[in-house]
């Protein structure tokens, strides 16, 4: 067991003596004398471990819900640029949304409708946290100041996921198309969903529709 290490006691008062200007005295050129092949003695295959230091852990539990979810980062991003007066109609959601995160907006638009019943029901109609535990940007929402604008958002995501719901539709009838594109665009542009939409299938581009009947003969 190793020797526990005292600290030194001083009298009241006691500095370390040295004269002004002292340094350790070594002639020129002085280096550690060590016998020819002194090497550190340790142990055969000895490791030498450095020293540990303080040791910080987790419960288990906390890694579970380490940073934010990625359905609550689209929310948290959606319902400020929302307030910063940036998204103001469906095509502002698709440009404030990255694209591979759009399938969460069904759930966003279930979030924003929690949001509004917790506060309402907060005690005293104080605010409350625009997530479910907190984080992100730390937005607060107060019911009697933000419901009309919260529910003019719902209704914006609403929109938002029924268009590209439906746009998947119109592709799923469509052969050799760039899916993802032809949604987006469709999604964009509420006219050519509207045509593509209503038509069926007679709505289809003219060359495709020469290249399935050739496929058919």
């Amino acid at each position: 067991m190793s020797k526990r290490l005292h600290a030194t006691r001083l009298a009241p008062g006691d500095v370390p003596k040295t004269a002004p200007g002292d340094v350790p005295k070594t002639a020129p050129g002085d280096v550690p004398k060590t016998a020819p092949g002194d090497v550190p003695k340790t142990a055969p295959g000895a490791v030498e471990r450095p020293a540990r230091g303080c040791c910080v852990k987790f419960v288990p539990e906390t890694k579970t819900h380490d940073g934010l979810l990625p359905v609550h980062r689209v929310l948290d991003g959606v319902v400020w640029s929302f307030f910063a007066g940036k998204i103001r109609t469906v095509k502002d959601v698709y440009d404030h949304v990255e694209q591979d995160q759009l399938r969460h907006l069904v759930e966003v638009y279930g979030l924003v409708g929690d949001l509004l019943e917790r506060a309402k029901r907060a005690p005293g109609g104080k605010a409350v946290n625009l997530l479910p535990r907190g984080g992100g940007r730390g937005s607060m929402v107060k019911y009697s100041a933000h419901k009309d604008a919260l529910t003019y958002l719902r209704e914006l995501l609403r929109r938002a996921h029924n268009r590209l719901h439906e746009a998947a539709g119109v592709v799923a009838r469509m052969s050799k198309v760039n899916a993802t594109a032809f949604v987006m665009h469709c999604a964009r542009h509420p006219e050519v969903l509207a045509r593509f939409s209503k038509l069926g299938p007679a709505a289809l581009p003219l060359q495709q529709q020469q290249q399935e009947q050739e496929q058919e003969q």
